[in-house]
């Protein structure tokens, strides 16, 4: 039986030193099975559309989804028109069992909206959304909009209850993060509420009034907009010459035209152009004999520019700032007893401060 001792502690040597575990081959798991990956499918654009084609972003996004575990699959799209390519989407989904299907509609040259097209498997809904982007549409544009993709399914990748494969978690940028919003941006608003006030300046003698201004924005497609407005002075102004005085008031409407650029983060800007009318009026005491007292009007036609910068604070509500510079035809006079003491009108500026309310 000694011959057998040195077998038997090989053998000892090896059951304690390399235990079968969990993974071990030769030891049978009842819970262990083959780890199935979740599909995501990218629908390309060049065989069908290569002008709407994107490479880089749906690069940026098969890469974003191979970090949270999905088996991606890069599929040519071959649908053109709107609801062949909703149908591709959902056929896509089903056939490959997949949890999501996405397509990435570059937008057109010289313009700044992307357009996602996504079909959920959990949620079994069909996502459009016109992400605003730079119209350079580079690399940088690329990460943003594949994030913002991986965030609007964050629902259902949390759903999907899938592994953490990385060691640490992935590091957004700073710069990247503060442009991707906490929720998908909707749709704009077609029609905001005006309500701003501050001053109207001129030259020519005429004192600075404080005014009031309501005033209703139509948006347009392409970046557009036409703006109704009407202001009113509520801090009248003296005019003093000669012993003798009077109030100076001015009322005014205008329409506007105006070019949104691309927004930059929260902010809006906005260049326009306008006509309207200039309504000043005054009250004083007459030279006439008796010294009465005498009201006097006039109306006038003005044209101007402005400038306009937006910051938003909630998806309905920003704050509104506006600096308008302009000139008015005929000019404004005031006259004491056939004597012109001041004028107004050209050139005269308007500062404004106040709240966009968007109503729907």
């Amino acid at each position: 039986m000694k011959p057998i001792a040195p077998f038997l502690l090989v053998f000892l040597s090896f059951t304690f030193l390399f235990p079968a575990g969990p993974g071990s081959p030769g030891v049978p798991q009842v819970g262990a099975a083959t780890e199935v990956r979740e599909v995501a499918v990218i629908v390309g654009m060049e065989a069908c559309c290569e002008q709407e084609s994107w490479s880089a972003a749906e690069r940026v996004l098969a890469r974003e989804f191979r970090a949270l575990g999905f088996t991606v699959l890069n599929i040519p799209g071959r649908a053109t028109g709107e609801r062949e390519r909703r149908l591709e989407l959902q056929d896509l989904t089903e056939t490959r069992a997949a949890a999501c299907a996405v397509r990435i509609v570059r937008p057109v040259a010289g313009q700044g909206a992307v357009e996602l097209w996504i079909n959920d498997r959990v949620t079994r809904k069909m996502l459009f959304r016109q992400l605003e982007i730079s119209p350079e549409v580079g690399d940088r544009e690329a990460e943003i909009i594949a994030l913002r993709i991986v965030e609007m399914l964050r629902a259902s990748l949390l759903e999907l209850r899938l592994p953490d494969r990385s060691a640490k978690p992935r590091v957004v940028p700073p710069v990247v993060r503060r442009m991707i919003p906490a929720e998908p941006p909707g749709r704009p608003s077609r029609l905001d509420l005006l309500l701003h006030s501050g001053a109207w300046i001129s030259s020519g003698g005429v004192p600075v009034l404080g005014t009031l201004h309501l005033g209703l924005r139509l948006r347009l497609p392409a970046s557009f907009s036409v703006t109704g407005d009407v202001g009113l002075s509520i801090l009248s102004g003296d005019i003093n010459a000669d012993g003798l005085s009077s109030t100076f008031d001015v009322s005014e409407a205008f329409l506007w035209g105006a070019w949104h650029p691309t927004p930059v983060g929260r902010v809006e800007p906005a260049l326009g152009l306008g006509a309207g009318v200039i309504l000043p009026r005054s009250e004083g005491i007459s030279g006439e004999p008796g010294f009465s007292m005498k009201k006097d009007d006039t109306r006038v036609g003005a044209a101007a520019c402005r400038f306009d910068l937006v910051w938003r604070l909630t998806p309905r509500v920003a704050a509104f700032f506006s600096v308008t510079a302009g000139f008015a035809f005929p000019e404004i006079t005031v006259r004491f007893a056939d004597r012109e003491v001041a004028h107004a009108g050209n050139p005269f500026s308007e500062v404004l401060a106040g709240l966009r309310i968007s109503l729907f």
